[in-house]
């Protein structure tokens, strides 16, 4: 009899019975048979594997024997081949158990994993690399303060002379730029082609819409060039290219004269125009025309868009207004082109014109680096 006050001994947790492991509530007393007599028959196998096996009898015959033996319920000649590895192993000494499941590494180790592996993709190929679901994927890209970028890709290599022209080009710049409140002396200018069709590469289709289809844009797309001259107070000059023509220093030279006589009045400063580095803008006859209409052109260094404000502002808020929208003709297109620039704001002009300012400065710290 148990002693009062002494606890109760626990039930001994030892090796169960074979019966015992397929018992389960709701389990027919036959189903419980089938399962028994099929786990000795595995059992048994198991025993008649490795006594044949160090009879010397190969795979082939260990496993006709089993046919024999035990008809349909006998091992495949693939299950015979493993388990006579295993047995195989264990008797040169060289099998170890695996005890229970090995560690499982967690999706965010995966993605920093593979990450510091230099393999930089997007969320759906990652998914496939780390064999991952999509959605798993991109709820741990979440949870580790990853955000969706675009590539910045790089207008060129720049090399150490490259780096510094920009440094020595930014220096004099920034000397023009700081002379007066509001640069009112320094006018930037540029030229750009833009399309007839202007339909974006991406767009939302809800259910029942069909997506749009577009002709793919090409050198024969039918388009027109922007000329256009613009200071800290709004646009001097805007006008487009003659269809069937380029632009050559000849004509470049006829634009300065059209953008002097636009201009609102002739400074006794000097007035500095700031242009890129293409042949007509360089060219001898382009120099001689802007010292004869009392023009300086600043410095520009190759290879520098970053620091050009028609192209890290005007050419690109121009096209984004124009995204999604198709004309049916170039005086159209050419129509909605200065309408947009005339809704520009006087004030949004000083505010690039600052911008340019940080970039240049930005420049500077960088080691002539690209600025963003």
């Amino acid at each position: 009899m148990p002693v009062k006050g002494v606890p109760k001994k626990p039930p001994s947790r030892g090796k169960r019975s074979i019966t015992a492991r397929f018992s389960k509530r709701g389990r027919s007393s036959s189903r419980v048979l089938d399962l028994v007599l099929d786990a000795a028959s595995k059992e048994i196998q198991l025993g008649k594997i490795g006594r044949l096996l160090k009879e010397g009898c190969g795979p082939k015959e260990i496993h006709e024997k089993l046919v024999d033996e035990h008809g349909i319920n006998a091992y495949t000649f693939h299950t015979v081949v493993y388990y006579r590895r295993k047995q195989l192993a264990k008797m040169r000494g060289e099998y170890k158990r695996r005890r229970g499941r090995p560690p499982r590494m967690s999706v965010s180790e995966k993605i920093r994993k593979l990450r510091e592996g230099g393999t930089r993709v997007s969320v759906k190929k990652t998914s496939k690399l780390i064999r991952e679901p999509l959605t798993t994927t991109y709820r741990h890209f979440l949870r580790l303060g990853g955000k969706y970028t675009s590539i910045w890709r790089k207008p060129h290599k720049l090399t150490s002379v490259n780096k510094n022209a920009r440094i020595e080009a930014a220096k004099k710049m920034l000397e023009i730029l700081s002379a007066k409140r509001n640069h009112p002396i320094v006018i930037t200018g540029d030229e750009s082609w833009i399309y007839l069709s202007n339909i974006g590469r991406c767009e939302w289709v809800l259910p029942g819409e069909t997506p749009t289809d577009a002709v793919k844009i090409g050198i024969a797309s039918k388009k027109v060039m922007l000329l256009v001259f613009f200071s800290s107070s709004g646009i001097q000059h805007a006008e487009f290219l003659p269809q069937g023509s380029t632009v050559t220093a000849d004509y470049f030279c006829g634009v300065l004269e059209r953008l002097v006589d636009a201009l609102p009045h002739q400074a006794s400063e000097t007035i500095w125009l700031h242009i890129d580095n293409a042949r007509p803008h360089r060219a001898r006859k382009t120099a001689s025309k802007l010292k004869e209409l009392g023009l300086t052109a600043t410095p520009h260094p190759a290879y520098s868009p970053d620091l050009a404000p028609c192209d890290f502002w005007l050419f690109g808020r121009i096209k984004g207004s124009l995204e999604g929208r198709e004309f049916q003709s170039l005086s159209e297109l050419e129509t909605a082109i200065l309408s947009e620039l005339a809704a520009i704001p006087k004030g949004e002009f000083v505010r690039v014109y600052n911008r340019w300012v940080c970039l240049l400065e930005q420049c500077l710290t960088n080691g002539g680096a690209y600025v963003v």
